[in-house]
């Protein structure tokens, strides 16, 4: 990873982190009972599983792209 994909990745984990902080202020964003944290551990598995696979996706795309950079340079 690049320097800059760094520096972005972080910048953008502040923000989020931020927006985070700003919600949680509010009481009716506490999710209050097992079974609530229960659906949002399983929707934060599922959607770690998503970028998950969307990085395998960009890892391999961007191998293809640089197979196509050398083939036709």
């Amino acid at each position: 990873m690049k320097d800059k994909d760094k520096t972005n990745g972080v910048i953008l984990r502040q923000k989020a982190e931020e927006q985070l902080k700003l919600q949680a202020d509010k009481p009716s964003d506490l999710f209050t009972t097992e079974v609530d944290i229960l659906k949002l551990i399983h929707e934060l598995q599922v959607y770690q599983i998503e970028l998950e696979l969307q990085n395998d996706e960009l890892t391999l795309a961007k191998q293809e792209e640089e197979i196509a950079k050398e083939k036709y340079t």
